[in-house]
């Protein structure tokens, strides 16, 4: 907050256009965020109308009084988002400030990123490359196209992870399945640019990185697909669903309370690590090798069965009213 004052202090001296729409404003009052919400909003469609009305006025205002830079060393480049609105590049540092939302995705210094934005007209290719160089990341520029050749520098090169438009990612992994490329260093992806809808977004869960990777957009479905589940169920009924970590929850539990039972009993001293991806991956296995067919056939029910109501239980009778709470801790592990 106290760069603010100066900040706004700057455009209203630099730019003519900001000039324009922050006069009055006190520059010096501006010091909280209150103040700072008070301040006139540029809309995108204003923004297209003030550069148009400027090059209209003098052929080489490009920018609408917005820039306070013109071309030259200050600004290697110029681009043009669809209006056209054109954008000046310059070189500072993280110029656009995408670095800390390329660490909140999950990257981090020393990883490559396979970047597939669009390096040509539009910015967007080099505002993700500029703020992964300022997180310290190298970055390929995959931009868009040339699915075949996207695959091959994945495998070959190995990256960390990659940032994109998701319907770009959704084309490079079934080209990889068609060609039968594994992609294993892929545990993460930063997408943006257009909508990501709930059918896209269970698709990358039930096709995570050779299923194990359960970084993938899991939301609540991470230990499904890690588990194998996922993989499972898309196998035999054909659909991606949401399995939900619940489903393993007290299969977990269990397992944990009868190894740990086991080792008290064994009266040995033991270090003991469960997890529900682990516990899950262990119960698919066991039910595949007892019974494939029942199995994937009850998969295809439950994928079946997506979106549908749960069906109504008949209340079971009380048979005995429930224990004091603890009270069988005694008869379990005696003292």
């Amino acid at each position: 907050m106290a760069a603010l004052p100066g900040q706004v202090a700057h455009a209203q001296a630099r730019s003519t256009a900001f000039a324009s729409i922050l006069q009055g404003v006190d520059a010096t009052s501006v010091r909280d965020r209150a103040a700072l919400a008070r301040l006139p909003v540029t809309r995108k469609h204003e923004l297209l109308e003030r550069q148009k009305q400027a090059r209209v006025q003098n052929a080489s205002n490009v920018f609408g009084g917005f820039s306070t830079m013109g071309f030259g060393a200050a600004m290697p480049r110029v681009f043009a988002s669809p209006g056209p609105i054109y954008e000046p590049e310059g070189v500072s540092k993280d110029y656009w400030r995408m670095a800390r939302a390329i660490f909140a995705a999950g990257f981090r210094p020393g990883e490559l990123i396979h970047n597939c934005f669009s390096y040509h007209f539009v910015p967007a290719g080099s505002m993700m490359e500029t703020g992964a160089h300022a997180l310290g990341c190298t970055v390929f520029p995959g931009g868009t196209g040339q699915t075949e050749q996207q695959v091959q520098a994945m495998a070959e090169l190995r990256p960390a992870g990659y940032i994109g438009t998701p319907s770009f990612l959704k084309i490079i992994l079934e080209k990889a399945a068609d060609m039968g490329v594994a992609l294993p260093s892929l545990k993460k992806a930063m997408m943006g640019g257009e909508a990501f809808p709930p059918s896209l977004r269970d698709w990358f869960t039930g096709h995570g990185v050779n299923v194990e990777a359960a970084d993938w957009v899991g939301i609540g479905n991470d230990c499904g697909v890690a588990a194998g589940l996922t993989r499972a169920m898309a196998d035999a009924g054909g659909e991606i669903g949401y399995v939900g970590d619940a489903i393993t929850d007290p299969l977990t539990g269990i397992t944990t309370a009868l190894h740990g039972w086991r080792a008290y009993r064994s009266g040995k001293a033991q270090r003991l690590a469960f997890s529900m991806s682990a516990i899950g991956a262990q119960a698919l296995a066991e039910e595949q090798a007892f019974d494939r067919d029942r199995l994937d056939s009850e998969l295809r029910g439950w994928s079946a069965a997506m979106g549908q109501p749960f069906p109504t239980v008949t209340r079971r009778p009380m048979l005995a009213p429930v224990r004091t709470l603890g009270a069988d801790t005694h008869d379990w592990l005696p003292c």
